[in-house]
């Protein structure tokens, strides 16, 4: 029984460790749609569940509405 607290314990730490991480990148990046170079910040929980391809995500252009990879770039 106590194994099972451990294993969710350390899956609960796991996560908490990971969305902090993301948090940085949400906080430090922004994305630039490769059809219409739009600049933009997507909320954190849409940035979260977006899929990932190392620094670029599948997300919506809120400029011209396309869904495709945009590129993280680092803000100024």
């Amino acid at each position: 029984m106590s194994g099972w607290i451990i294993g969710i314990a350390v899956i609960g730490v796991i996560i908490i460790v990971v969305l902090i991480l993301h948090y940085y990148v949400y906080k430090h990046y922004h994305y630039v749609c490769s059809k219409c170079s739009t600049s933009f910040t997507p909320s954190f929980w849409r940035s979260v569940f977006a899929l990932n391809g190392g620094d670029t995500r599948m997300m919506k252009c809120p400029t011209c509405n396309c869904v495709q990879s945009v590129k993280a770039v680092k803000n100024k």
